[in-house]
């Protein structure tokens, strides 16, 4: 963790083992969807395989601990995104941590070009229509964002118009 080489390292190593243990699951019809950034991985398989697939993960190198998070009250956060289950559906919401700084670069006081404090404001609402699945998810992001931007001294004006011209171009 943290070195210059850990995300690509980690990348090799899983691609190994997604070619060594997953493939075989894929073919067989077993994992349905199987999502991955980085070493973090959401898998959507068929009932009675989830400990076996842990066991040859935990198998391929005794060096790793893998672990499996569950959906609890049908919700289960995977990085930035809340996945829930409504109505049969997985529907997906932008999730924050608790302990999460809301501290962004500063728009009065950062030091740093206009250009870089309003791609920030960019990726961010990037960021938001791609960790949601519905309209109103999505405004509840961009409402979040905003405020956040806001107690880091972004002007409204900056942020309405960004926001606006992200969502004309249709993202």
């Amino acid at each position: 963790m943290g070195g210059k080489l850990s995300p690509s390292l980690a990348n090799i190593f899983v691609h190994m083992l997604e070619e060594s243990i997953v493939q075989d699951y894929i073919d067989r019809g077993i994992i349905i969807s199987y999502q991955r950034y980085v070493d973090d991985v959401a898998i959507i398989l068929k009932k009675g395989f989830k400990f076996e697939i842990l066991e040859k993960f935990n198998h391929f190198d005794p060096g790793l601990k893998w672990t499996i998070e569950n959906f609890e009250n049908n919700k289960l956060v995977f990085l930035d995104t809340t996945i829930t289950i409504e109505n049969g559906n997985l529907e997906l919401y932008q999730y924050r941590k608790p302990s999460a700084s809301e501290c962004l670069t500063n728009y009065k006081y950062g030091i740093s070009p206009k250009s870089y404090k309003t791609s920030l404001i960019t990726g961010e609402v990037y960021r938001a229509y791609n960790c949601t699945t519905s309209p109103k998810a999505l405004d509840d992001a961009l409402t979040n964002l905003e405020r956040i931007l806001k107690n880091n001294l972004y002007p409204t004006k900056i942020i309405s118009e960004k926001i606006s011209e992200i969502k004309n171009r249709k993202f």
